[in-house]
């Protein structure tokens, strides 16, 4: 009985995908703005309360969809970082990656798989980037002797980072800046790889489809 209960609310949550597509816009903005614009007062504790209150949703549907998977280790092991982000405030910001949900509900309108791995890392490269400024910017912003002291910057730091170029004028002061950009790096060789093996795959698909002819 309680088994099906926890069915039913977790194919409720699967069929609204599209709403924790918004909440997660929604959570994107707040952080965003909290990072950039620095509010106090009021203003700030609602911002607050309303991102736990979008968390604790994140958190049910986890909760669900662990309870009503065939395999708990295996889907803990598959979304290790999910569940990482929902509990450690550090990578808060890793949450807004549920965007990626937006690249799955558009595949059954799309027709090869490229296409589709085309949509998801259109998604991925400027989330990935904006993502890493904020949470860059987070904390370094006011550390003693920081380099990455307001957005535009941070934004550039995360490209050349993300493209594993670097910058010798901006680097992380803080353990958790550096923290940062180690994941990005790694996120960015995978990124990149990725898109290597998109436009290699387009081009061998046509010539094998011909050749078949």
């Amino acid at each position: 009985m309680f088994m099906s209960l926890l069915r039913k609310l977790a194919a409720t949550f699967a069929r609204n995908s599209g709403f924790l597509i918004v909440l997660a816009v929604i959570y994107l903005a707040i952080f965003a703005y909290q990072v950039i614009s620095e509010p106090s007062g009021n203003f700030s504790a609602c911002l607050d309360l309303l991102s736990y209150a979008i968390n604790l949703i994140f958190v049910v549907d986890f909760i669900l969809r662990l309870a009503t998977s065939q395999s708990r280790v295996r889907f803990v092991f598959l979304n290790f970082i999910e569940l990482l982000s929902l509990v450690l405030p550090f990578i808060r910001a890793l949450r807004v990656f549920r965007l990626i949900v937006a690249a799955n509900a558009i595949q059954k309108h799309l027709g090869t798989r490229q296409v589709r791995a085309g949509v998801n890392l259109a998604i991925s490269l400027p989330l990935v980037v904006f993502v890493s400024a904020l949470a860059i910017l987070d904390v370094e912003r006011h550390a003693q002797g920081a380099t990455i002291t307001n957005f535009p910057i941070a934004i550039w730091w995360s490209v050349a980072t993300m493209a594993t170029v670097g910058d010798g004028s901006f680097s992380p002061v803080t353990w958790e800046g550096r923290v940062v950009a180690s994941a990005l790096m790694i996120v960015g060789i995978g990124l990149f790889g990725a898109v290597a093996a998109l436009f290699a795959a387009n081009f061998i698909n046509p010539k094998i489809s011909e050749e078949n002819k």
